[in-house]
């Protein structure tokens, strides 16, 4: 027999590829800590040289024995030596980095490490964020006159070429036959409905308010559910709703966000209040916006950033969330790695698709800042203690090295701590 084999990418192209790429570029987006130290380096030398001469020179000229001075300045000179700093706080973020990746959490730098950790509202898109995402058609509704067959037909028809989930559990629950030779006119309004001239008839399938801007005033109710309403030449045909279900963890994980320093949850979501509302509810949000198309969310974002103190997260799945993404202080593509666009607008991704990841994600951030701030601390505190004392005669160059060279392996040993901490895990 023969076997044929097509190529849909290269090997460039391939999600593992990108992954890697991903990861070896992270170093390259730096934090502000470690961008501080670069920029002090270039004058740290030269003005701690120049002190250490000043230790030396004024007091000799004062009288004072040239022969203490220069030792007490040699004191100071080998204590002022930045390893400690220069070498635990990119180490701290490089091993955060490494610990999230093995858990399936890219960082693509440690500047959105840093940022995670003092993020105090997080925003979440709703659909394949906090639901799975994995429609299905749960009840049809026909208007009078027209039957069930038909309205699906009509629907799997104007949904075909659409990417919407909606159109995936449309084409998931019905199957028919499509002729693209008879396709004369195709209109897709993103968030709102589809527009098709298919032979001789005119279809429109969307939302309530999408059907109503054609004319048609009176739709059948969908509730609190979501729904796609269907028009057939002019003449109304019915609706068919959707179910979709909480992911599995979400409410822990929203909780754990709150103890981690989070402060504010919302939701934005294009479905009916009603159900934006249910969903709101049952996750324990604190706010939540519904009938949002793709442009009002970013709009809506933006408000919400200008109105909370602190960084601002956006959580989304998908390609109409890449300007959100984008937007926030950090955003986070949850699942749909095959997304190109989520993956590489987004500054944090999490492959795996699970909520916890989530709350690893910011617990990880929280803790490598922690270890930041408690390495410069040390280092900062005995250099400044020990420089005090060779100063004042107390220590002498023995106190300095193991001053220098001793806080430089206790910060690197304290860094390592994270990696002892997540194998315990």
């Amino acid at each position: 027999g023969r076997l044929e084999i097509k190529v849909t990418s290269s090997e460039a192209e391939s999600t593992v590829t990108r992954i890697l790429n991903l990861i070896e570029n992270a170093g390259t987006r730096k934090s502000q800590q470690e961008k501080f130290i670069t920029r002090i380096a270039r004058i740290y030398t030269p003005v701690v040289v120049g002190i250490a001469i000043l230790v030396f020179l004024i007091p000799t000229i004062l009288g004072h024995p040239a022969a203490v001075w220069f030792r007490r300045s040699l004191v100071f000179l080998i204590v002022s030596c930045p390893c400690a700093l220069v070498i635990s706080i990119p180490l701290s973020y490089y091993i955060g980095i490494g610990v999230a990746a093995k858990k399936g959490i890219i960082f693509k730098g440690s500047e959105y490490l840093d940022v995670l950790h003092r993020v105090k509202t997080v925003v979440f898109d709703k659909t394949g964020t906090l639901t799975t995402g994995e429609m299905k058609v749960e009840k049809v509704f026909v208007r009078e006159g027209s039957e069930p067959v038909e309205l699906m037909h009509s629907l799997w028809l104007a949904e075909h070429s659409s990417s919407h989930p909606f159109a995936k559990a449309i084409r998931s629950a019905y199957e028919g036959d499509f002729d693209p030779a008879l396709v004369n006119a195709y209109s897709e309004y993103p968030g709102r409905g589809v527009l098709l001239q298919y032979g001789q008839d005119r279809l429109l399938a969307g939302s309530e308010a999408f059907l109503k801007e054609f004319g048609f005033i009176d739709p059948i109710p969908a509730k609190s559910h979501s729904a796609v309403h269907a028009a057939k030449n002019d003449f109304y045909l019915g609706c068919v709703t959707f179910s979709d279900t909480l992911k599995p963890g979400i409410k822990d994980t929203l909780a754990q966000l709150k103890t981690q320093g989070v402060e504010h949850t919302v939701m934005l979501s294009g479905d009916r209040r009603e159900k934006a509302e249910k969903v709101s509810r049952e996750t324990g949000l604190d706010e939540f916006h519904a009938e949002l198309l793709p442009s009002h969310k970013l709009e809506r974002l933006e408000e919400i950033m200008a109105r909370e103190q602190g960084k601002t997260a956006f959580v989304g799945d998908g390609m109409n969330d890449a300007p959100a993404l984008a937007r926030a202080d950090a955003g986070i593509a949850m699942g749909a790695i095959g997304n190109q666009a989520s993956v590489e607008t987004a500054d944090i991704v999490l492959l795996n698709d699970k909520p916890e990841q989530l709350a690893a994600a910011f617990s990880i951030s929280r803790r490598t800042g922690m270890l930041v701030a408690q390495n410069i601390a040390i280092a900062l505190g005995v250099k400044a203690l020990v420089m005090v004392l060779g100063v004042g005669g107390i220590s002498g160059l023995w106190e300095a090295i193991i001053a220098d060279v001793g806080v430089t392996l206790i910060v690197i040993f304290n860094s390592l701590r994270l990696l002892r901490s997540e194998r315990r895990a």
